[in-house]
């Protein structure tokens, strides 16, 4: 597929499990991360063609034993399954979130599933700043193609970032059902705070050898001058 796109010289696949990666020495330069991983596939619309329509934001039990995605052929799947992919995608979107360069972690499905979207998205914000306060950034989560009418489910428990994702659907927009969410890194107010203290001081600092260069300068003019003079 990356050949018939015409991308093979610029994309290089690694054909492994991105969660045996070794963060603190692989890929130590990669900024911007695209994160699509395996869901439930409840908004193809090959599945709605093969009677399934899940209600929007809401899991069905359809009492299949089978863990699925949306490679499957059979689209229907059980809260279990779905709660299973949605812990598989929390642990990738954190595991990325450790690559040292990391700046923007893009993150989408094709799943009309909360389970799967908007509680993903709490869920790596609530573990993703966890542990040392004195970090000098965090992971925020920014809105996600602005431009897109349709925005996250409305719901209350959602409130805070229904407007910072965006959605897909058959009935509202006639396409496949997506989702798709931005995290971005930033840095904290208190290192901000540190960094103007810090550039304040070196700004001083380069001031004061300037002056000092130019007395040294002074200084050695001076002595050839009175030198000269002596001579």
């Amino acid at each position: 597929r990356i050949q018939l796109q015409g991308a093979s010289d610029f994309v290089t696949p690694h054909f492994r499990d991105f969660m045996t990666v070794d963060t603190a020495v692989e890929f130590p330069e990669v900024s911007h991360i695209l994160i699509d991983p395996s869901c439930s596939g409840s908004g193809l619309v090959a599945g709605y063609a093969m009677g399934v329509s899940p209600e929007l934001g809401h899991d069905n039990d359809r009492h299949n034993n089978n863990t699925l995605s949306e490679h499957d052929t059979n689209m229907t799947s059980t809260i279990h399954d779905v709660a299973k992919l949605a812990a598989e995608q929390v642990a990738l979107i954190l595991h990325a979130m450790t690559l040292p360069q990391a700046k923007v972690i893009a993150y989408s499905t094709c799943s009309v599933h909360r389970t799967e979207n908007e509680d993903v998205v709490q869920a790596v914000l609530a573990r993703a700043n966890e542990g040392d306060d004195q970090r000098n950034y965090q992971w925020t989560l920014v809105q996600a193609v602005p431009e897109w009418p349709h925005r996250g489910l409305d719901l209350p428990e959602f409130v805070d970032i229904a407007d910072k994702v965006c959605r897909a659907d058959f009935a509202q927009d006639g396409t496949n059902g997506f989702f798709v969410a931005r995290f971005e890194k930033v840095e904290t107010t208190t290192n901000k705070s540190k960094r103007k203290v810090s550039d304040s001081i070196s700004k001083k600092q380069k001031k004061r050898k300037k002056k000092d260069k130019k007395a040294e300068a002074l200084a050695v003019d001076g002595n050839n001058e009175v030198f000269r003079k002596e001579r």
